[in-house]
């Protein structure tokens, strides 16, 4: 996803186009893993990985307070795509001219120099 973004935008700086996040979760048995990856700003080309929030789903009513470390991965995501969504509007006006982008910061220039 991020590849296709980047091909789309490839006239916004480079630096803006690395803040770009692709979240992802994962589930084994009972516990749900949200990870982020983005594009390395020092090692132009390469992704970066992290596991932000980890959670288990409660299956008994014994273990209900682990409801809140779900909820609260919930909110964390909430929070990252809102924060995303300024990111992107950032990127449009870059990449639409609106906001002016030196030639050798441009995502095209950067990434073509790997």
């Amino acid at each position: 996803m991020l590849i296709s973004f980047v091909r789309r935008h490839t006239a916004a700086f480079f630096a803006s186009l690395c803040s770009v996040a692709s979240f992802s979760f994962q589930c084994v048995c009972a516990t749900i893993t949200l990870s982020t990856t983005t594009m390395g700003h020092d090692n132009v080309g390469a992704y970066v990985r992290s596991d932000v929030r980890s959670a288990d789903v409660p299956l008994i009513f014994q273990n209900r307070a682990s409801w809140m470390d779900v909820f609260e991965l919930i909110a964390y995501l909430y929070t990252s795509l809102r924060e995303q969504e300024t990111i992107l509007e950032q990127i449009m006006k870059e990449s639409s001219g609106l906001i002016p982008v030196d030639d050798q910061d441009r995502g095209l220039c950067v990434l073509a120099g790997t």
